[in-house]
């Protein structure tokens, strides 16, 4: 089962006042600190398919322009 509470707890003790260009890395880290495992992308943006073989899903999207 998933953590939610050592998520949270991950990302405040690795948080960094400001992006050193890792969120890919920092969003995998977190989500694997809950207990939950993603196929590794080197963008966040690639995380898309394996957030939703996790169990993840979009709760709104962007909008259209």
């Amino acid at each position: 089962m998933w953590n939610k509470q050592a998520v949270i707890q991950h990302l405040r003790t690795h948080a960094r006042l400001t992006s050193i260009g890792s969120c890919a890395q920092y969003t995998r880290e977190a989500i694997d600190a809950g207990g939950m495992y993603l196929v590794r992308t080197g963008l966040a943006k690639d995380y898309g398919s394996s957030l939703v073989c996790a169990g993840f899903y979009e709760v709104c999207g962007a909008p259209e322009a």
